[in-house]
């Protein structure tokens, strides 16, 4: 599946022929994806009360979403936080296809802890493909995914559709209401 190759966590390069351009909107999108993630995190008792929709458009994590549910439309809550969780598998899947399998020997190097894991998750994404995404829809997987070249429209159609049966629960709840009130 992939290329073996060890990389040293300072000496990581692109692979050759990736525009610089391309290289820079990766960097900008991951580098927006944990920003706000972060600001969101900071901001969430002030964003949860008076602007709930924002909270889960800036930082989707699952206690925003759940604590933003009874004062959105489940609908919109559905589209908004599918559409930025799905953020993080494209930079994760751009950052993959940036540096293909030293991207992941990096993060192994880095993060000795999680060395176990990565192994596992890249067992299972040898084994299972893109299909791994409607299990672990994760930026981590996007990062397998992208070094191992996989087809862009699967990667995003997997992760769209995982995402959406993930937030259904909130459409689920929401519809019955919807049709007691009108």
């Amino acid at each position: 599946m992939l290329v073996t190759a060890t990389a040293a966590p300072s000496a990581i390069t692109p692979l050759a022929g990736v525009p610089p351009r391309a290289r820079h909107a990766v960097f900008a999108l991951i580098a927006f994806v944990a920003l706000s993630n972060a600001v969101g995190t900071a901001l969430s008792p002030y964003l949860v009360v008076e602007h709930p929709l924002w909270l889960v458009a800036i930082s989707p994590e699952g206690r925003h979403v759940v604590l933003a549910a009874p004062n959105v439309p489940a609908a919109l809550l559905v589209v908004v936080g599918t559409l930025r969780r799905l953020l993080g598998i494209v930079a994760g899947f751009g950052l993959g296809l940036l540096y293909g399998e030293a991207a992941v020997r990096w993060a192994e190097q880095r993060a000795p802890r999680f060395s176990r894991i990565i192994l596992f998750l890249e067992r299972m994404f040898t084994r299972f493909g893109v299909y791994l995404l409607f299990f672990v829809p994760l930026p981590s997987i996007g990062v397998l995914a992208g070094a191992a070249r996989a087809r862009w429209p699967w990667v995003l159609v997997a992760g769209a559709a995982v995402l959406l049966l993930w937030f259904f629960p909130a459409l689920v709840t929401w519809l019955p209401q919807q049709m007691r009130l009108g």
